[in-house]
């Protein structure tokens, strides 16, 4: 019997989707959509989502909570063949001075674009 492809929105990212239509400019609920996209593998879906939120990246108070979107954004670039976007997404990245774990992070995924 053939496969079943993935459903292209899982219940999590019904449920955000329909939260970010009642507040369209949040940028919690954009990353929460982008990461269930990226979760189900649907990154095309994932970087559309997240590039909404990108002009926006400095309104995010938490350190933590900008250094995810910016690199999970980073990502849905890099996984979509756009290099020229993935390093300039990367250049947006900005874990704290002393934070290796961020660092290490940050180094990984760079090399994968590089």
């Amino acid at each position: 019997a053939p496969v079943a492809a993935a459903p292209s929105r899982t219940n999590a990212a019904q449920a955000a989707k329909l939260a970010l239509e009642e507040d369209p400019f949040n940028l919690v609920l954009v990353e929460q959509l982008g990461r269930h996209y990226a979760q189900a593998g649907h990154w095309t879906q994932a970087r559309n989502v997240l590039m909404r939120g990108r002009s926006r990246l400095k309104e995010i108070e938490d350190d933590d909570a900008r250094f995810h979107f910016a690199i999970l954004l980073c990502e849905a670039h890099f996984r979509c063949n756009q290099l020229k976007d993935a390093i300039a997404a990367l250049d947006e990245v900005q874990p704290k001075l002393g934070d290796l774990s961020k660092t290490g992070e940050k180094s990984q995924l760079a090399c994968q674009i590089y």
